[in-house]
């Protein structure tokens, strides 16, 4: 008996929606590391995720190219998955009703858990910090690397500085939660962070943006030490 379009559009609905928390979930170990001074070229990205987004890519490209021609709609969005997503959010109760609909909410649904359990895996390379607008990272045993302006730095002073720096850094908030589950151990991602931000609005001690789509990352780091002391009473 086929799948209700009423459930297949739910859960195709919610893989989309899912795209955005999890691209910002991603981006950092799709960052190319900075070059050691002594290996003279870049050390790979993570390839079973670059693999697994480009999966992803490609599946939204398809079934845009599908609604377009079949519905048929006109494109109006870019390639950037993002806008794929939205795109297609848009015409998700068409694909619903479609004989292929429940197999486009399973390739969605998949694609995305993908990369959120390559993610879950963690990095294992070490960031140290940004540099000229640029991500820079070493492999785990690397003491040196050199930065974007060519100049060479002990790997562990640069950590250093970084950590004493972060608290004070204003930061959109995909990053700050990167940032509190990489370098202060908190038990957080992108989503539930923006999920923290939803209940605390109103609150006079709620996480509140410091500009506009930024978090001081200090607040972030208080406001979450004070929900793992209270989980933890």
């Amino acid at each position: 008996m086929p799948e209700p379009s009423i459930t297949t559009l739910r859960r195709l609905r919610t893989a989309l929606d899912l795209i955005p928390d999890t691209l910002d979930i991603a981006e950092p170990a799709l960052t190319p590391p900075a070059a050691g001074p002594s290996d003279g070229q870049r050390m790979m990205i993570n390839e079973d995720l670059t693999n697994a987004t480009r999966h992803l890519h490609g599946i939204l490209v398809s079934w845009v190219r599908l609604v377009s021609e079949e519905r048929p709609a006109v494109i109006t969005c870019t390639d950037q998955d993002h806008q794929l997503a939205a795109w297609l959010w848009n015409h998700s109760a068409w694909i619903a009703d479609h004989p292929a609909g429940i197999e486009c909410a399973d390739e969605i649904e998949h694609a995305v858990h993908d990369i959120r359990r390559i993610c879950d895996r963690g990095d294992p390379r070490v960031f140290v910090g940004t540099h000229a607008g640029m991500r820079i990272y070493a492999k785990p045993d690397q003491d040196l690397v050199t930065l974007p302006d060519g100049t060479v730095h002990r790997v562990d002073t640069l950590r250093k500085h970084m950590l004493a720096s972060l608290p004070s850094e204003a930061l959109p908030l995909a990053q700050c939660a990167a940032v509190a589950k990489v370098m202060f151990g908190f038990d957080v991602t992108a989503e539930s962070l923006r999920k923290l931000v939803a209940r605390d609005q109103g609150k006079p001690d709620g996480l509140s943006p410091c500009g506009p789509g930024v978090f001081q990352m200090q607040d972030v780091l208080d406001r979450l030490a004070k929900r793992r002391t209270r989980r933890a009473s």
